[in-house]
């Protein structure tokens, strides 16, 4: 079987469950492409894809020559990036006319499908003409699966005109069902008409979907999986002063680590020593050094910025309880259930993290870790004072959240549903 997935940046350091996907389907034996709008520059990750077989760095717009010297890549999986335009108007047409041209000038009737489609799909005439680039010249795919519902929308208009002929799955991760749905932005009626399967990456996303008008039937949670095997268990104790707290993720609202910054003046406050450490990047990290400095926590709470994965790992294995506090923001973007709280859970570290969107589904309160009401510093901070008065509960916490995450969230058992929907949606 050979299938495309089609995302918006590959190598992606912030998606890591797409490339985990992508090579797990590979050892299955699946032959799998990755059709990309953008490319990410990270040297270790496109060195594992080199290691694992596949080809980088196609482009749509390639010349002749250029696809003939790559002839011996034809057989191997690759990463097929979409051609870029320039953002000036003008400068934006010519370049389509020049880029576009090879692909269009015998199809004329596509070129008129293509722009009959694009509205169809929420895109412009050329976002939606370049897309379908990405696919004329290279495999035919017994199977698309888009990852966020944007792409099944371009992908149906991309079936409708004729550029595609294979089953459609789409998996919903969070914007795409949340924030665009809440400010009526995208209409996914199209794509709930004849996409064959969507996959939400939680039930809080299937019961969403199902309300929206997507048939029961053709809706099956699977879970954005992560390796297990790269997390050392590693009981936690209290036997670090000042007490080490992280979390990781984007700088972004719906994370909710300003929160966490202002539990950590409360735990100051009472007298705990606290040194809290958030890895990652992003739009709001202005807004978060504001908040640090007026709350002058500068010598207790870091941004560490975005850190490679091993490095990320290491960190993970230097503190002792992990922070995920998401919160629905005033937008409406959520999370589904975030990759880096289901990595420390297999590490062995307690957490703490909100009732939000999909984290009920993997953190059992009590059991696997401790939930708190979101955007709430004050519940936060007493959950904080309560887990570090009590210690003795850290190991057993951590030892049932790691085999909640081996038993519904690793890579292999994750693999094995999508090959089994798969195999049923070619089927049919």
């Amino acid at each position: 079987m050979r299938v495309a997935f089609w995302v918006k940046r590959f190598p992606n350091l912030y998606e890591t469950f797409i490339l985990n996907q992508v090579l797990q389907l590979r050892e299955a034996g699946i032959h799998v492409d990755v059709i990309a709008t953008e490319r990410a520059d990270y040297p270790s990750v496109e060195t594992r894809l080199a290691t694992a077989g596949m080809a980088l760095g196609m482009l749509t717009n390639s010349s002749a020559e250029s696809r003939a010297a790559n002839k011996h890549e034809s057989a191997r999986d690759q990463v097929i990036y979409e051609m870029s335009l320039p953002r000036p108007k003008f400068r934006r047409l010519s370049s389509a006319s020049l880029q576009l041209g090879p692909h269009y000038i015998s199809r004329p009737w596509l070129l008129y499908q293509l722009y009959r489609r694009a509205g169809q799909a929420n895109q412009g005439p050329l976002r939606i003409a370049t897309a379908a680039a990405a696919f004329l010249n290279n495999r035919n795919y017994d199977l698309v699966h888009c990852q966020f519902g944007h792409f099944g929308l371009m992908a149906v208009a991309l079936r409708d005109a004729g550029v595609i002929r294979c089953p459609i799955v789409t998996s919903f991760r969070g914007y795409d069902l949340c924030a665009n749905i809440d400010k009526k932005q995208v209409n996914y009626a199209p794509l709930f008409a004849s996409g064959e399967a969507f996959t939400p990456v939680c039930q809080s996303f299937a019961d969403k979907l199902h309300g929206l008008g997507c048939p029961a039937e053709n809706i099956k949670v699977i879970h954005s999986p992560i390796d297990v095997s790269e997390f050392q268990f590693q009981p936690r104790e209290q036997t670090q002063h000042p007490i080490q707290l992280v979390s990781i993720g984007r700088l972004t609202p719906k994370k909710g680590f300003q929160y966490a910054i202002q539990a950590v003046r409360n735990l100051l406050t009472a007298g705990l020593p606290t040194y809290y450490s958030i890895l990652g990047e992003g739009s709001y990290r202005q807004h978060l050094e504001q908040l640090i400095a007026n709350l002058e926590l500068k010598e207790h709470v870091s941004l560490k910025g975005w850190l490679p994965h091993a490095e990320s790992i290491a960190a993970l294995r230097r503190s002792q309880i992990f922070l995920q506090p998401s919160t629905r923001t005033a937008e409406g973007d959520m999370e589904g259930i975030p990759n880096a709280l289901k990595e420390a859970m297999a590490t062995g570290m307690p957490v703490i993290a909100t009732r939000h969107s999909g984290i009920p589904e993997l953190v059992d309160d009590g059991m696997s870790g401790y939930l708190v009401p979101e955007g709430n510093a004050e519940a936060l901070t007493i959950c904080l004072q309560q887990l570090l008065g009590n210690p003795q509960l850290w190991h057993s916490l951590g030892k049932t959240a790691r085999e909640r995450v081996l038993d519904r969230f690793d890579v292999q058992p994750v693999t094995a549903q999508l090959l089994e929907l798969y195999d049923s949606v070619a089927s049919n």
